[in-house]
């Protein structure tokens, strides 16, 4: 059985409810913390938990990062606002009602783009879908959800007052995004026009291809080859920790597991996968390495 049909209706209900609730919220926050009136397409600038358990979902990183909420809108449509370090990077907001099964939490990650609407058909006329059609945020700018040819659902997003400073990622907040895909090298020349990358390959992942998205200069995701063929490809955001082995305790302590432990032969044991209680998978990386400073 196909799971990529399987999964996609509820996912397109899933964030119909989300974008539904733009009819009784007036405005959704900015994902910079002030206008910057700078954009720079082909960078992942924001991600959202969307969760059937918002309370859980809060709960659940609490206690595994160093995240300040903040909670917006009312009791049928409250969204939670996520700091790491001062800076907003992230949302959470809750699609199901309570008591419904059967769903489970993911990330969604937004990719900033110069016209969403124009993505969308450059996305259309790749092989790829249009989930939701290009509309706007009140607050937080124009955005569209797309699914590439091979199903991986992603975010398009022209933010109102620019992106956000482009700086390396503090501890705890978006670090990297990357795709897991069944054939990594047609994904990565499907997105290099939606992004405006330069596509490199890189060094393999215990012997997996790897192929960077770059765009000014620097990488911004990368597209994975998956080995397993039935396994539904989709994009994995990855958080920046402090140290990886305190952070996976966390994980396991806070009723999360852990998917893909940390190996010498993956990334020199800097990375791991894990999984939070509602469903939502999630990549940490211990990086260190700030030598990509800041682009300007």
């Amino acid at each position: 059985m196909n799971k990529k049909r399987l999964l996609r209706p509820s996912l397109i209900l899933l964030l119909s409810l989300v974008l539904g609730a733009c009819a009784v919220a007036p405005r959704w926050p900015a994902i910079s913390d002030s206008a910057t009136g700078r954009y720079m397409p082909g960078r992942w600038v924001w991600m959202d938990l969307l969760t059937p358990d918002l309370d859980a979902s809060e709960r659940f990183y609490k206690e595994v990062f160093d995240w300040r909420f903040e909670s917006l809108g009312g009791m049928e449509d409250r969204y939670l606002l996520v700091q790491a370090e001062g800076r907003r990077f992230a949302g959470m907001v809750q699609y199901a009602k309570a008591g419904e099964s059967g769903r489970k939490a993911r990330w969604l990650g937004l990719l900033s783009v110069a016209d969403v609407a124009s993505t969308a058909r450059q996305v259309d006329a790749g092989g790829g879908a249009t989930r939701l059609p290009a509309k706007p945020m009140a607050g937080r700018g124009e955005f569209a959800v797309l699914a590439d040819p091979e199903g991986a659902v992603f975010a398009v997003i022209h933010a109102e007052g620019g992106d956000p400073p482009d700086s390396f990622p503090p501890i705890d907040s978006l670090f990297w995004m990357e795709l897991w895909a069944t054939n990594a090298e047609r994904m990565a020349d499907f997105y290099r026009p939606i992004g405006g990358y330069q596509v490199k390959p890189s060094s393999t992942i215990d012997g997996v291809e790897e192929w960077h998205l770059v765009a000014f200069g620097y990488p911004r995701a990368s597209v994975v080859q998956v080995k397993q063929n039935d396994q539904p490809s989709h994009w994995l955001p990855y958080v920046r920790v402090a140290d990886l082995s305190t952070t996976l305790a966390r994980v396991e302590k806070a009723g999360g597991r852990v998917l893909v432990a940390p190996s010498p032969e993956i990334r020199a044991g800097q990375i791991a996968v894990v999984i939070d209680p509602q469903g939502a998978a999630l990549g940490l990386a211990e990086w260190h390495d700030a030598d990509v400073g800041e682009v300007r």
